[in-house]
């Protein structure tokens, strides 16, 4: 099988319960998250707004994986995830009631972005661990990370389309149908699975002191963590300027919104296939350190292009380096972490990246409202630029100094 062969981890049958269910669910969310910036750009056309909004959606991943992700051990994953399962339907069915009675305003809207942003916040590293914990051949944990990140983003980039298409034809209900629909097919499949158990230490679990200790610890975690907060402020954000560019710049918010939403998860994909090839992940740590800078280009391509192709070229290269970026720091970190800590990590893991996510939103919607969008990509990709600039020259004052300690020594 040609699937197999590329991505090896799909011979457990486990993991293929798992990315089914995966696939269908993302879809939906990704058709939920882009219907309620459709919604709430119909209803209110603000630009800050839209800001609050993602803000919501991603801030309490600043927080609660800190609380959570010690609590979140292989032996206790499954039964955690069916749970949060529950209550994102709960959501979904909230939202679809609403629009079917009219009951919607920008201030519901926002309501529940903060209920689903909370639950999402502890479904997204549960959905990490779970696939992570449910593996027989720890040796895989790299393929499994990449096709996880492959099918992710394969939601990502059918999900806006889809979006955009029903909520032009059918109105908001659509998009939360498809969400529900998704969210009971991977309930049917976690309830299938079976979790392998790696001991009283993994189902204890080591608590966030210790995750954090090894972090310190490591010199990878310390050079990318930052690196990867800087990441999701600056380039992560760009989600909630998509509908603001499609209707400012280009004048079609619904067909612009699923095109741009679309590119960037084809970049975002082909990252996950090149992960998941024969390269040495030496060369792959190598590119590591290329992917801001190529984010940076990215988001300086969007800020000066007037063709819809080529700003979908932009947010296919950014879609890239965002999703290369972050898979290879999560699948690292997760391949060398012990079992008893790899809870914590992948908390730590999202609070660095979905964490950050709704400051930039934040800061991003009220650059877009008190300027242009195209001034705000630019101003995106300068301050990224600026900070990867900063880091370089204290790690290279830190390597000299260290070099000339070294050569002190008798």
């Amino acid at each position: 099988m040609i699937l197999a062969g590329a991505f090896p981890v799909l011979q457990e049958p486990m993991t293929r319960r798992y990315l089914m269910g995966q696939a269908a669910s993302i879809v939906g969310l990704w058709t939920q998250n882009v219907t309620l910036n459709l919604l709430m750009w119909q209803l209110s056309h603000s630009p800050w707004l839209l800001g609050v909004l993602n803000f919501l959606l991603y801030c309490p991943s600043l927080i609660v994986p800190l609380l959570f992700g010690s609590r979140l051990t292989p032996g206790r994953v499954k039964g955690i995830m069916l749970r949060i399962l529950c209550l994102s339907m709960l959501v979904s069915s909230l939202l679809l009631t609403s629009v079917l009675l009219h009951f919607i305003s920008p201030l519901f809207i926002l309501l529940m972005a903060a209920i689903a942003g909370c639950v999402a916040s502890m479904e997204l590293p549960t959905r990490q661990l779970l696939l992570t914990s449910s593996l027989q051949d720890k040796s895989l944990m790299y393929n499994a990370v990449a096709t996880n990140t492959m099918v992710f983003n394969l939601g990502r980039m059918f999900g806006p389309a889809i979006a955009a298409w029903s909520f032009n034809h059918y109105g908001a209900a659509a998009g939360f149908c498809i969400s529900l629909c998704g969210l009971v097919t991977m309930l049917l499949a976690v309830r299938s699975m079976r979790v392998g158990d790696s001991g009283p230490a993994a189902r204890r679990g080591g608590g966030m002191g210790n995750a954090l200790r090894y972090v310190r610890s490591d010199g990878f975690a310390m050079r990318f963590l930052p690196m990867l907060a800087m990441m999701g402020i600056f380039a992560g954000s760009y989600q909630s300027l998509i509908p603001v560019l499609a209707a400012n710049g280009f004048h079609d918010t619904t067909r612009y919104t699923g095109w741009f939403f679309t590119s960037a998860g084809a970049g975002s994909l082909l990252a996950a296939l090149l992960i998941s090839a024969r390269v040495s992940h030496q060369r792959l740590v190598r590119w590591l350190q290329l992917a801001p800078w190529t984010a940076v280009i990215a988001l300086g391509g969007i800020a000066f292009s007037a063709l819809p192709l080529l700003t979908c070229s932009g947010f296919l290269l950014l879609g890239l380096s965002l999703t290369f970026f972050s898979t290879m720091v999560n699948s690292t970190l997760q391949h060398f972490s012990p079992p008893e800590l790899r809870g914590g990590v992948v908390g730590l893991y999202s609070m660095c990246f979905q964490g950050t996510m709704p400051l930039g939103n934040l800061l991003v919607g009220m650059l877009a409202s008190v300027g242009t969008v195209s001034l705000t990509f630019l101003l995106m990709a300068i301050m990224l630029a600026l900070f990867l600039a900063v880091q370089w020259a204290i790690l290279q004052r830190k390597s000299s100094h260290s070099a000339v300690t070294t050569g002190k020594k008798p």
